[in-house]
């Protein structure tokens, strides 16, 4: 007979291959950012009114996120991102004075891959836009996680509840449910109490 504890760590496994089979992005996926507009690197006169981003497949715009910020860290967008063309996405910008721009995405796509990427271009300084260090590429990065905060998909969700409900209910009938032996045990116990006391008056009354 299998005991108690082992039983619980099978349980434990069998939901821990339930929740590893959930569903995830395909490890072959390679979405990438085909063009924007304005371009990386783009020296321009006359400030952009949007900024546009085309890439290798259709982005999911509701789960998408661009950020448009100026030297200052200034946000420069308008509006939220929305899609432009069969694999684009456009988000309306103001831009009131010269200098270098700063474009960050994290694009999420129907298969659950997401992209994350930076580009740059300079408005009326006449010299192409300055290097980002990898320390403001990490901050933009954070940045857009923080907006992301993406939920769990319904069915992931349900998977994961349905899970925890069969490993708690199953350890509690396990912790609840006596022994094995344990009631033959008592029994045992009671017929031999019982033959003490009959043996004990048996003794009184021949006395």
């Amino acid at each position: 007979m299998v005991s108690r504890p082992w039983i619980a760590r099978l349980m434990l496994l069998a939901a821990l291959t339930g929740v590893s089979l959930l569903p995830a992005a395909p490890a072959w996926a390679a979405d990438a950012l085909v063009g924007a507009t304005p371009a990386d690197g783009s020296v321009l006169d006359i400030a952009p009114t949007d900024v546009q981003l085309n890439f290798s497949a259709s982005p999911v715009p509701d789960e998408s996120h661009l950020s448009v910020r100026d030297a200052t860290g200034q946000e420069l967008s308008t509006g939220e991102p929305s899609r432009s063309g069969p694999d684009g996405l456009r988000l309306p910008i103001t831009i009131r004075r010269s200098g270098d721009v700063t474009v960050a995405y994290h694009v999420v796509f129907p298969d659950g891959a997401d992209l994350f990427g930076v580009l740059r271009f300079s408005v009326g300084t006449g010299i192409p836009p300055a290097a980002l260090p990898a320390a403001q590429v990490e901050r933009a990065r954070q940045q857009l996680d923080t907006a992301h905060q993406h939920s769990v998909d319904p069915l992931s969700a349900l998977l994961l509840v349905a899970d925890a409900v069969v490993l708690v209910g199953g350890l509690l009938v396990l912790w609840l449910r006596p022994r094995p032996g344990s009631r033959r045990d008592g029994a045992d116990q009671f017929r031999l109490r019982l033959r003490t006391d009959e043996a004990a008056g048996t003794d009184r009354g021949g006395g």
